[in-house]
């Protein structure tokens, strides 16, 4: 589902972020649970893998990524140069994705091809096949988040076709 005014956005962001505020535990002790703070020049970008993605991708962690930390989530600002996508794959906690710069195509299983452009946010529910990237004229920037369940956070299925990805139906 594609958001697309300012106050729908804003409610999923916050929504987003609210529930990664959540400890998965009970309240910690003021001085036993320090915050953390990742520093932006830390964070290595690497390519995208061969395996998970066709194209050029440049994949930039945020959180939860590191094995540093202990993480209900993660998040990665992940930007893929025209006709660049990701692999079928879902999510068993599902996903948001936050268009930051660009245009770019999403499309779930079975379902019409979907244009994103920057400011829109997508949402993409538990165990939904999908793929995005994109599209073959320009390039696309995203954040995307999305939960653990039981140490995973997505689970990788075929490459997406140069036919699939040119159609917008399948």
């Amino acid at each position: 589902m594609i958001m697309q005014t300012n106050a729908l956005r804003k409610a999923a962001l916050a929504s987003c972020l609210w529930t990664s505020a959540i400890p998965l535990t009970g309240a910690a002790e003021p001085d036993s649970n320090p915050m953390t703070i990742i520093k932006g020049d830390t964070v290595k970008a690497i390519t995208g893998p061969p395996d998970k993605f066709t194209g050029n991708v440049v994949i930039t962690p945020k959180f939860g990524m590191q094995g540093t930390q202990r993480s209900f989530a993660t998040a990665g600002d992940v930007m893929f140069l025209p006709h660049s996508r990701s692999h079928w794959h879902s999510h068993p906690a599902g996903q948001y994705l936050i268009i930051t710069a660009g245009q770019g195509w999403v499309q779930q299983w079975g379902k019409t091809r979907q244009t994103v452009s920057a400011g829109d946010v997508v949402w993409t529910p538990p165990d939904v096949k999908h793929w995005h990237g994109a599209t073959n004229e320009l390039p696309l920037t995203h954040t995307a988040v999305q939960g653990l369940i039981d140490g995973e956070t997505v689970k990788w299925f075929e490459p997406v076709s140069d036919e699939q990805y040119y159609q917008q139906e399948f």
